[in-house]
């Protein structure tokens, strides 16, 4: 089980600042299979997600909840009980500038939500994808997975086939 940001701006609002996102909790396929596979399946399972038409219906949907039931959702879903991995990615398709500095590479940073016992954040810039693990210090051998992530994602193909 995971937990994703799901993307919903609309096309004309791509260059304005923030989050447009839904959450949604999904069964990934490839839980038994070697990481490498897991990963194409995984890839393979969520491609929809970013499909006009999916993105559009999910937008309707999370602009239509109330904000009590989304906020009492989260809260479920973060919850001990129903503790999921939290995923995000971030693809920024345009050449980014500091000061009129042009930045060359993007450092991700996330936390890990009351409840979850793993966050991973991914972002692609010029190429290039860097992830982050947050863990719960609780889990066994969870301060490992970035380095069986890293081991398993370096025989993928191209990030670029991916998105």
């Amino acid at each position: 089980m995971v937990t994703l940001a799901i993307n919903n701006r609309r096309p004309a609002a791509v260059e304005i600042p923030g989050n447009f996102v839904a959450a949604g909790r999904f069964h990934l396929p490839g839980h038994k299979e070697p990481l490498s596979q897991g990963l194409r399946t995984a890839v393979a399972a969520t491609r929809p997600l970013k499909q006009p038409s999916y993105r559009e219906a999910i937008r309707r949907l999370s602009e239509n909840i109330p904000p009590s039931i989304v906020d009492r959702s989260f809260r479920l879903l973060l919850s001990p009980e129903r503790a999921a991995v939290t995923s995000s990615h971030f693809a920024i398709r345009h050449p980014l500038a500091l000061a009129g500095d042009p930045v060359h590479a993007i450092d991700p940073i996330t936390v890990l939500p009351l409840g979850a016992p793993v966050s991973v954040l991914m972002i692609t810039y010029q190429g290039n994808s860097r992830a982050v693990f947050v863990t719960d210090p609780v889990l066994p051998g969870a301060d490992k997975l970035h380095q069986i992530w890293l081991s398993e994602a370096t025989d993928l193909p191209s990030p670029a086939t991916h998105y």
